[in-house]
């Protein structure tokens, strides 16, 4: 999980910053068992949509990006 620290980092201004560090964590967590997707970004592009990917960022490193709580508790914030 060491690729989703990077979200912390200052580099990371726009959303597509933060996909792209999703999709490189997605394709650590297939790498051994799919390496024909895992390897190669853009065979993974083509096999993988974003809910399956953040499905496998789930399974694989526990991460649950599309749970209503953590929105809404994002979202309390900024009012």
């Amino acid at each position: 999980m060491s690729v989703i620290r990077e979200l912390d980092s200052e580099e990371i201004q726009t959303e597509e910053d933060a996909m792209d560090i999703f999709v490189k964590a997605a394709m650590v967590c297939l790498e051994k068992s799919y390496p024909e997707i895992g390897l190669n970004r853009e065979s993974f592009e083509d096999a993988v949509n974003i809910p399956n990917m953040m499905k496998v960022l789930e399974i694989c490193g526990g991460l649950k990006l599309n749970d209503p709580n953590l929105l809404g508790a994002a979202l309390v914030g900024t009012n």
